[in-house]
Formats: structure tokens, sequence, C-alpha cells
């Protein structure tokens, strides 16, 4: 985070300053950048909205790393909140070819565009602006400074995916994706279609994500935690850093909600093991943030 927004977060007394001192960043987000991904999720609105479900169904594919590619449907009859989303990793179109969906993708104009776009997108651009914000973190906080390598290696390993989330029009609830920490290493909102994301500060309060022109969010994961663990084993310090706890609910009685959302894992440090230990939404109140003195 620049020494400027720091210094902003500090003087207003936002409870984000509280949030900044376990992980939580607001990082400059560059105007060409934001535009180039307001546009493509634009794109994939067109995509959850226009292509009939049966040909969206022909991207989903079989799991074969840490994430799901292309197309997932969720509902709440599966245990899951009501959504549908798309994957792109940075060898989607090698993924797509594997399995036999390329010419597919090409024939259906509106994922055709959006697949190839999205993963130029994040190899290049995103590539460039995770890097220069994590230089810019690793700058003001000695214990991240392995987060650049880690972000180069989750490139070089495919541990990256790009989503777009698509939150379905459905009966109004209180709260649309329940609170959860997420399981791999650094997450980053780049865009949403309106308010609804909620972070739990370390005081137990729920408080709107920050999704401010030119700025962008980017919080820690479990694998974020894991690293920082770590060095405080290596130091014999207290724990620096928790992952960041949160959810998504309605505005103003509408339910359906689009967003992008770029996952890193880090490629040294663990995902959760949500097999082993359940699935994260059951786990935020053991984890719940400590309060900082």
């Amino acid at each position: 985070m620049s020494a400027q927004i720091a210094t902003m977060l500090q003087k207003t007394n936002s409870p984000f300053w509280a949030m900044y001192n376990q992980g939580f960043a607001l990082v400059d987000y560059p105007s060409a950048l934001k535009r180039k991904v307001f546009s493509l999720a634009q794109q994939a609105e067109n995509f959850f909205s226009g292509v009939r479900m049966g040909q969206k169904k022909r991207f989903i594919l079989p799991c074969e790393s840490n994430w799901n590619s292309g197309y997932i449907h969720r509902t709440s009859e599966d245990g899951f909140d009501e959504k549908e989303y798309l994957h792109v990793q940075p060898n989607f179109s090698q993924v797509l070819k594997d399995h036999n969906r390329y010419d597919d993708a090409m024939e259906i104009m509106d994922a055709g565009r959006l697949f190839l776009t999205a993963e130029k997108l994040l190899n290049e651009d995103l590539r460039e602006f995770m890097l220069d914000s994590a230089d810019l973190i690793s700058e003001d906080n000695s214990y991240l400074d392995n987060l650049s390598d880690q972000i180069k290696k989750a490139y070089d390993e495919n541990y990256v995916v790009l989503r777009f989330l698509h939150y379905t029009p459905h009966k109004v609830r209180d709260v649309l994706a329940a609170p959860h920490f997420d399981v791999g290493g650094i997450t980053t909102q780049i865009y949403e279609s309106k308010p609804g994301m909620q972070f739990l500060t370390p005081t137990g309060e729920w408080i709107d994500a920050p999704m401010q022109p030119g700025l962008a969010a980017m919080f820690p994961s479990w694998g974020m935690q894991c690293m920082t663990d770590q060095h405080c084993i290596d130091s014999q310090k207290e724990k620096i850093l928790q992952n960041t706890i949160h959810r998504v609910v309605p505005k103003d009685g509408l339910t359906e909600r689009y967003s992008a959302v770029l996952f890193i894992d880090f490629p040294d440090y663990p995902n959760w093991d949500s097999d082993a230990w359940g699935p994260t939404r059951d786990q935020p109140m053991r984890y719940m943030p400590r309060q900082l003195i």
C-alpha cells in the first residue's frame, strides 16, 4: 500500500486501518487496467445472460488442479450459494484444447472472445499489476518479502484463477455468500456490478468493501496466513496476520450481482484442505481476526 493511502486510512480512523495491519491493502488501480477489466466483466455478463445453459455446460471441465476450470453452476439444493461462475487460468486455451472444447468456444462468439481476452489480460496486465502491488505492500511489511516470488511461481505453475461470478436472481435472503475465508494465497477484488461485499474487522464489525475509483481491494487468504505463520516461527514473534473473513449481502433488495476476482495460490504454502477440515464457511468464528492492541 502506498504511504499516501496508508496515511489517509489512519487519519480518517477507518476500520480498514486495523485490517491493513493484518495484511489487507487498498492498492492503486491503474485507470487503463480498470477500463479493460470492466469491459471484460461486461463480456462475462453477456456470457452468463446471453448464452443458453446447454451451451454453457459444454465448458464444465474436469478439476485437474486446485481449481476447477471453465464453467461452474452452484445451487442451494447442492448446499452452495446460488451462483454461476467462470474460471480462466493462464493456460486456459490449452486446457480447452486438451478437453476438445476450443472449437466449441470459437463457435460461440460470447464465449470465444471472452475466454481469449481474459487469458491475455490475466497473463499480461493483471500479472504486472499484481507484482507491482506486491512490491509496494512488501516495502512496508518485511514479513511479506516472499510475496512477489510466490506470485511469479504461481503464474509459472498455473496456480492463478480469474473468476467471473454471477449471483443468480432468487428469493431475497439476508446473505448471498455466507461468511468465509478464501482457501488460496491472496485474493484481489477487481470488479463488482453493485455494492454488497463486506469484510469482518478485527473488532467484529461487518463493513462494506471499499470499491472506490482508482483503488482495488487486496486481502490475505489461507496461504498468506501460513506464510506469515512461518515467519513468526522463524523469528519467534507473535502471529502477524490472519485470513480475511468476508461475505456478500444483497443491497436495495436486489440479489443479482456480477463480480470479477483474482485468486492466486502460493505454491510453497498449503491451501485450506476442505476435505480434511471442512468448508471455510464453517470456520469463521474459529479463525475470527484477533483484536489488535
